[in-house]
């Protein structure tokens, strides 16, 4: 059985306030009552390369149990390596605090134009040790996969994408449109394309604003994954 972490983009969600996060919640408590339920969420690296923000996101992770591991999510359109070589200082030192690796792995995202050299820059400012899942306008084909693999670096897998052979995959990006079956479909083919050897992370990224879509997707992948 693969583990696999679930949850959504954000945690932080103006509609949870009144449908799933209780009234008198403090908002620095939200993501420990998040993490009860499920198991991963994006981190924005601009949101948190300051040290004060980071004090906040350390006190809000040792609110968290052991198994919920976020994603740290870097727009290298907006982002800098030096904001994220920042972030992940800060992260060794809270991961020799706590005794655990508390990060399911990065998702580097870009919408511009970028070349091998720039991913090679922003993947040497990452822990080799963390998984690295890339969307946008690398090619994945035959050529370049080797290299991107020895780089520890794979394609975000999306449900309209084909699967591409012989890739391995950790993160899909999933919206959560149309009916329980479709989107159970859409799970057990993400999980028929990755390695039982690596944990694996399903985020909605979309429709989540009803938190009960959110559930639905917790709860399939748990019946799917066994």
């Amino acid at each position: 059985m693969t583990e696999v972490f679930t949850g959504a983009a954000r945690w932080q969600v103006d509609e949870w306030l009144t449908s799933f996060y209780p009234e008198d919640l403090p908002t620095e408590w939200q993501m420990a009552y998040y993490a009860n339920e499920f198991s991963t969420t994006l981190i924005e690296c601009q949101t948190y390369c300051d040290a004060v923000r980071l004090d906040d996101l350390s006190e809000m992770l040792e609110d968290c149990h052991d198994g919920f591991r976020p994603i740290f999510s870097i727009n290298m359109d907006e982002d800098t390596p030096d904001q994220a070589g920042h972030f992940f200082h800060w992260l060794d030192k809270i991961d020799s605090d706590m005794g655990i690796h508390r990060l399911a792995g990065v998702l580097l995202s870009v919408d511009a134009q970028i070349d091998n050299q720039a991913l090679l820059d922003w993947r040497q400012c990452i822990p080799q040790a963390l998984p690295v899942a890339f969307d946008g306008n690398v090619p994945f084909d035959t050529e370049n996969r080797q290299w991107l693999a020895e780089m520890g670096i794979s394609p975000v897998w999306r449900v309209d994408q084909p699967v591409i052979s012989g890739q391995r995959y950790w993160l899909s990006n999933i919206p959560l449109t149309g009916d329980a079956p479709g989107l159970a479909t859409r799970i057990r083919g993400f999980l028929g394309v990755i390695s039982a050897e690596t944990p694996a992370c399903v985020v909605a990224t979309s429709g989540y604003e009803e938190v009960s879509r959110l559930q639905e997707l917790s709860t399939i992948v748990r019946l799917i994954n066994g």
